[in-house]
């Protein structure tokens, strides 16, 4: 049974070196300028490679999607942090329910540290189940200002619940691209949470936003005082807010996996979403059930819903918060997934990610998008299904594996183009400055890793590639 498990596990964990490497290359839908994160500051880059200045700074390096284009390729979307640091400065941010939340959680907290008689390495306050990790750091930003003497005497001067100073903030905030009127235009923030956002998704007519952020830690509570909060493994939920501020951003669905999409339409939301836990040997992570679903959330003249409540669960998978979604121009959504058949032996367990479509209906279809001999091939060459990108038209993917290979396979007939190989000494995926992210419907950008074929042939950096040959644009970049 470990060994079944473990195999799974194994999948699960090379897609999540993959999943984590952030987009800091983002293309303009015309194609004709990137944006790109580096070191928390933006910059731009044309066709040729040429890049701007820095322009603007606290970009939130660690968001997997930092910068998101609108379709008219004068705007786009901003993810941004900055440190507040008191409850005066936060309360802005947070509605009257959340605030009394918050202040209850506060005096029960207290109350806990004041009743404690025993080692604070062993202190699990109860009162911290169910919070994000925002949500933990304003509670004690609270008792540090309210009641900082009296839990000093208690815990000490240097216990980090004393010392803890500063709480992060994200937003999303619109720019207006100067390429058409020679300087920059920063509008005022859509979105601004206490809770981590780690992607954002805009809708095909760029009127509506979806992202995803932190709604819980998905464990017990540890011993707060001594570990990083910030660190702590979570759960997401999935929100969606329109582009021109008007209301408050509202819940679509919670426990969700990082990557949702619009459909072509407009009006849903696809997304993976965890179903039921289910135990297994304390040496693995856990392995959850969840379901492909979607979620209506616009009517048909273009507007937000008043309520969200017909979510379709269109198949089940075994979850894991990676997963991809894609909706495709058919009206079916496309995914990453394990395929399993239990009860099973140990050689029938899954070796790697397969790619599915599940079309919507009264019986939805399910189907594989890419034969059996092509997955197979994949994990010959090293490549990871676990997180793919889609090209612009919807026609083709690309993939990336953990030693810099990649490759495009055309999704109408399977055909495989590798791109590049991969070096010859693994290294750590998530050292990788970014991901294969299209240009065009037949134009990729990704890095090239030293040792690859690519690079031994003068390349190296950031480079175009299309079916014709590859050029290097990264040549003049002071980085990666």
């Amino acid at each position: 049974m470990k060994f079944m498990i473990a195999i799974t596990c194994a999948a699960l964990g090379t897609t999540t070196l993959v999943g984590c490497v952030p987009k800091r290359v983002a293309w303009s839908p015309n194609g004709e300028y990137a944006a790109v994160v580096h070191d928390s500051r933006l910059y731009l880059c044309d066709g040729g490679g040429n890049l701007s200045a820095g322009f603007l700074d606290k970009v939130d390096s660690e968001c997997l999607t930092p910068v998101v284009w609108f379709p008219d390729s004068d705007q786009m979307l901003v993810v941004r942090t900055r440190l507040v640091r008191t409850w005066e400065d936060l309360t802005h941010l947070l509605d009257e329910q959340r605030r009394q939340k918050l202040m209850t959680h506060a005096q029960e907290l207290r109350r806990e540290i004041l009743a404690y008689d025993g080692d604070w390495n062993c202190f699990r306050p109860r009162s911290e189940r169910g919070l994000t990790p925002g949500e933990v750091l304003a509670v004690r930003l609270i008792l540090r200002e309210k009641h900082v003497e009296e839990i000093t005497r208690v815990v000490g001067k240097d216990s980090d619940l004393v010392r803890c100073g500063e709480i992060p903030v994200w937003s999303i905030q619109v720019l207006l691209y100067p390429q058409r009127r020679g300087s920059l235009l920063a509008h005022d923030s859509l979105v601004e949470s206490i809770d981590r956002i780690a992607v954002v998704r805009l809708s095909p007519d760029g009127k509506h936003l979806a992202y995803v952020a932190a709604v819980a830690m998905s464990q017990e509570p540890r011993n707060l005082f001594s570990e990083d909060v910030l660190k702590q493994d979570l759960e997401w939920g999935l929100f969606v807010a329109s582009t021109e501020g008007v209301k408050a951003p509202r819940m679509a669905a919670r426990h969700v996996a990082l990557y949702p999409d619009w459909s072509t339409d407009g009006r849903y939301l696809a997304y993976i979403q965890s179903n039921i836990s289910f135990g297994c040997e304390s040496s693995h992570p856990a392995m959850r059930l969840g379901a492909v679903a979607r979620q209506e959330v616009c009517s048909q003249d273009g507007f937000l819903l008043e309520e969200f409540r017909c979510q379709e669960e269109l198949a089940t998978v075994l979850f894991s918060q990676w997963w991809k979604t894609y909706c495709l121009g058919d009206g079916s959504i496309a995914s990453s997934a394990l395929e399993m058949h239990l009860p099973a032996n140990s050689p029938d367990m899954p070796q790697g990610v397969s790619l599915f479509s599940v079309t919507p209906g009264p019986q939805p279809v399910v189907k594989r998008l890419l034969p059996c001999s092509v997955e197979a091939q994949l994990s010959r060459e090293g490549l990871l299904l676990g997180v793919f990108e889609m090209s612009p038209d919807r026609t083709r993917i690309a993939v990336a594996g953990q030693k810099g290979e990649v490759a495009t396979i055309d999704l109408s007939d399977g055909e495989v183009s590798i791109v590049n190989g991969g070096h010859e000494n693994p290294g750590d995926f998530r050292q990788m400055y970014m991901l294969p992210t299209w240009r065009s419907d037949k134009e990729l950008c990704f890095e090239v890793l030293a040792g690859s074929p690519l690079e031994r042939e003068g390349y190296k950096g950031v480079v175009l590639w299309s079916p014709g040959g590859s050029r290097r644009i990264s040549g003049k970049w002071p980085f990666p």
